[in-house]
C-alpha cells in the first residue's frame, strides 16, 4: 500500500511505502497520526491519501522524534477525510430556514461537496446509485458528515 503525498492544493508530489498510520474515523474520532522516516517531510496544510481507499487527511501538526539508534522520525497529526467533513457546516440559502435537496444520491452528494468547497478534496461517485433522495431537508447548521449520513439513512442507504 502506497501513501500519496499531496501539496495543500491537492497536487500529487510523491509516493512512499515507508510509513505507519493510526487512523480513526466514525462518530467519535476523525483524525490520524502518520509517521514516516525523514526524507518524506510534510508541512502543515499538506494532504495525503492512499489511492483506491477512503483513507486520507490534512496535516494540522508536525512533530519530530529520534530513536535510540539515531534515526529521526517525523510524526504528523490532523483531520482525516471525515474530520474535514465534520468541519464544514451545511447552511440554508439566504432567506431560507432550511436547506432542502432532492435527486439521485451521488449527484446530491457531489452538489453538497461543491457547495461546501471540499470537491477539490473529495469526490462523489459519478455512477448512478439507483437511490433517489426525495426532498430531503437538512437539520439547521449540521456538519456535512452528519448531514450526509442522515440524508442517506432517510432513504435506507449509507
Amino acid at each position: 500500500m502506497d501513501l500519496v503525498i499531496l501539496s495543500a492544493d491537492g497536487t500529487a508530489l510523491r509516493q512512499t511505502d515507508d510509513f505507519s498510520l493510526d487512523l480513526a474515523y466514525g462518530d467519535d474520532e476523525n483524525d490520524f497520526e502518520l509517521s514516516a522516516l525523514s526524507g518524506t517531510a510534510l508541512s502543515r496544510g499538506m494532504r495525503w491519501c492512499v489511492d483506491g481507499t477512503p483513507y486520507g487527511g490534512i496535516v494540522d501538526t508536525v512533530g519530530v522524534s529520534s530513536t535510540s539508534d539515531g534515526v529521526t522520525a517525523l510524526s504528523y497529526k490532523g483531520r482525516d477525510v471525515h474530520g474535514i467533513m465534520v468541519a464544514k457546516v451545511i447552511e440554508p440559502d439566504a432567506g431560507q430556514a432550511y436547506l432542502t435537496v432532492s435527486g439521485e444520491a451521488n449527484t446530491v452528494i457531489g452538489q453538497m461537496l461543491a457547495r461546501l468547497s471540499v470537491d477539490g478534496w473529495l469526490r462523489a461517485s459519478a455512477e448512478d446509485s439507483g437511490i433517489q433522495v426525495g426532498s430531503y431537508r437538512f437539520n439547521r447548521y449540521v456538519d456535512l458528515w452528519t448531514g450526509l449520513r442522515m440524508m442517506l439513512a432517510s432513504v435506507s442507504a449509507r
